[in-house]
């Protein structure tokens, strides 16, 4: 892997990508179609979902091992959510409770269900699977753990103090805008460094991406 960052390598597709991405998610933040505890729900499920699923992909690995890959990162995003959530509420969030609509919840998991089927399917009838499921999600799994992981920095500074400023504007939705934008920035970054990674890198890490 190369030890140093390429910017000019930055894809404007992943810009572009990311930053639709982000005014989608603020949008729905700002007209609280969503709230952050939800983003954050949606984005366990999803992790969990990729490990399961990669476990397709490295069987040599062993079921043993994969079990173990799986509670290692329920455990690790737990961990992430104790900053995260104490972020939101240091914020003002959980005003009205914890957030998470039932029925929307469900949809938007089987959403993030059907999408990540789609693309095993796809990885799988590849020429080269791991590298392919490697390129299209897992890369995107990475990213999102790390996000998670700083974003429960990022949400304390920025989150906290731009929850202060924004609450004369809009105090419902202040914490969730606040908070889930700051993890949101921290998630389009990593995307961007992690999309100037050349095609031998990947290839690499396609090869073995767990770290025991």
């Amino acid at each position: 892997m190369a030890t140093r960052i390429d910017w000019r390598r930055i894809r404007v597709t992943t810009i572009v990508i990311e930053s639709v991405q982000l005014a989608l998610a603020l949008i729905a933040f700002g007209f609280a179609w969503m709230s952050f505890p939800m983003f954050v729900a949606l984005l366990i499920v999803e992790l969990l979902l990729i490990t399961v699923v990669s476990a397709v992909f490295y069987r040599d690995r062993g079921a043993d091992k994969h079990l173990l890959d799986g509670l290692k990162m329920l455990a690790a995003c737990a961990f992430c959510c104790v900053f995260l959530f104490a972020a939101y509420a240091g914020a003002g969030g959980f005003s009205k409770g914890f957030g998470i609509a039932p029925y929307e919840f469900a949809m938007l998991v089987v959403l993030v269900v059907v999408r990540v089927v789609m693309v095993a399917i796809v990885a799988y009838r590849s020429q080269n699977r791991r590298l392919t499921w490697t390129r299209e999600y897992l890369q995107r799994g990475g990213v999102a753990f790390i996000a998670m992981f700083l974003g429960a920095f990022a949400g304390f500074l920025p989150g906290i103090p731009l929850a202060v400023a924004l609450t004369p504007f809009c105090p419902d939705v202040a914490a969730d805008l606040a908070v889930g934008g700051s993890l949101l920035l921290v998630q389009a970054g990593l995307a961007c460094v992690m999309s100037t990674m050349t095609n031998e890198e990947l290839a690499e890490i396609s090869l073995n991406p767990y770290l025991d």
